[in-house]
């Protein structure tokens, strides 16, 4: 993987791994989804592969919101909505673990979309049901395990919590003048207004994982990659 994949990979990873701490109800998925799928159009770009809206949402949020958001929900501290900003950032400090494996999920289903994109998907013309390679990354996941990374997740997010902090401080206050029930293109164009100052915020986030990334084992991206290929070898059920 070239490094401006892997950066791309990492950003939108750690903006996914603060996003359910915002504290504003509702719209945390939303803006766990709109990362999702910005990693995943902007993976297709880099490969020149075309995927539909429909093919975007599955990839970046599963068939039925998936492996990745029932999983999320199990990590985030519930209260944390409903305290003040002093205490959240308090609470940031506490949840920099969760914070980190949630992280490290999106880093691995970024990972192996990148992955299949360019070996798989190889062809702009190329033909592969979106369902069946989200499939096979969910699987892949569950069968070579996600914790290996996920220490190194801890490890930076720990030591960056003053950045954590800042960025979901961003990030919430440009969802603050949203009311009620906002529709999704609302949260997309509030959540870019200010993407640049998060991307800028996270961004030594970013650099201490990229070179995390390279005393991991490279074993254990051998292993997933060859667990995604099986998988997506498989003849349809």
């Amino acid at each position: 993987m070239e490094q401006r994949q892997q950066s791309l990979i990492l950003t939108h990873a750690v903006l996914v791994g603060l996003s359910p701490l915002i504290p504003i109800p509702l719209l945390d998925d939303l803006v766990m989804s709109h990362f999702q799928r910005r990693c995943v159009r902007k993976l297709a770009a880099e490969y020149r592969v075309f995927l539909s809206d429909e093919d975007i949402s599955i990839l970046a949020d599963g068939e039925d919101g998936g492996f990745w958001k029932s999983l999320v929900k199990n990590l985030v501290l519930l209260p944390f909505r409903l305290l003040s900003r002093s205490f959240r950032k308090l609470l940031v400090v506490l949840e920099y673990k969760r914070m980190a494996d949630v992280a490290s999920m999106s880093f691995h289903q970024g990972y192996l979309l990148e992955h299949i994109l360019k070996t798989h998907w190889n062809e702009p013309v190329a033909v592969i049901d979106a369902k069946a390679a989200r499939r096979a990354i969910d699987a892949a996941c569950l069968k070579v395990g996600v914790k290996l990374v996920g220490l190194s997740f801890r490890t930076i997010f720990g030591q960056s919590k003053a950045a954590l902090a800042t960025g979901i401080d961003i990030l919430t206050g440009a969802l603050r003048s949203l009311a009620g029930r906002p529709a999704r293109q609302d949260v997309a164009r509030a959540v870019e207004e200010v993407e640049s100052a998060e991307e800028k915020a996270v961004q030594g986030v970013v650099e201490r994982l990229r070179e995390a990334m390279g005393k991991v084992p490279s074993d254990h991206f051998k292993k997933l990659r060859d667990a995604v290929d099986a998988e997506m070898s498989r003849p349809p059920s």
